[in-house]
């Protein structure tokens, strides 16, 4: 089961990483292709993803038997990957609606406002922190054999795809005030 935890979880980064950038594009107006197929895809993968990540953490959570004060004090990185997975649960199905809404088969967009701009980044920064979290765990199931996988690009790569999810945003934000 944690084998196939892991190629989920690392398909699922890969999706919603190409989902950011797609939607960066799209916000900012230079594509006008919504790549719907990718919501679905990413909606599947965090489905499996969590179900996967339950099920590993009631196993965990079982096998401490008494010992759970002691467990869960040593490790702290284990449940600040719980505690960020939730964040972005949670700001997800914010994301959800943030956009637009779809009556009789169209796509009527909703304004955009601080509120949901506020959203938005916070999805974005949740988002990379879980990912940044649980980098070197990724990297670890998946073989990777670098001693030095802090010094990789892999954190430049998410950094800018960071960066332009932010960016899109503020000019989609700055688009509807003037509008």
């Amino acid at each position: 089961m944690r084998r196939i935890h892991t190629l989920v979880a690392a398909a699922l980064t890969v999706i919603v990483l190409l989902h950011a950038l797609c939607g960066s594009f799209l916000l900012i107006g230079t594509s006008r292709r919504p790549m719907v197929f990718l919501s679905w895809l990413a909606a599947a993968l965090l489905g499996l993803h969590v179900a996967f990540g339950l099920a590993l953490t009631g196993q965990t959570w079982r096998s401490l038997r008494g010992r759970a004060r002691r467990y869960i004090r040593l490790n702290r990185d284990f449940w600040l990957r719980r505690i960020s997975g939730l964040a972005v649960l949670i700001l997800v199905v914010f994301h959800i609606g943030m956009f637009g809404v779809t009556e009789d088969e169209t796509y009527f967009l909703l304004p955009f406002t601080a509120v949901k701009l506020a959203g938005h980044l916070l999805l974005i920064a949740a988002m990379a922190w879980h990912i940044a979290v649980n980098l070197k765990p990724l990297c670890l199931a998946l073989g990777c054999s670098r001693p030095d996988w802090q010094s990789c690009s892999d954190k430049l790569v998410l950094l800018v795809f960071c960066g332009v999810a932010v960016l899109a945003g503020i000019v989609y934000f700055v688009r509807w005030q003037w509008i």
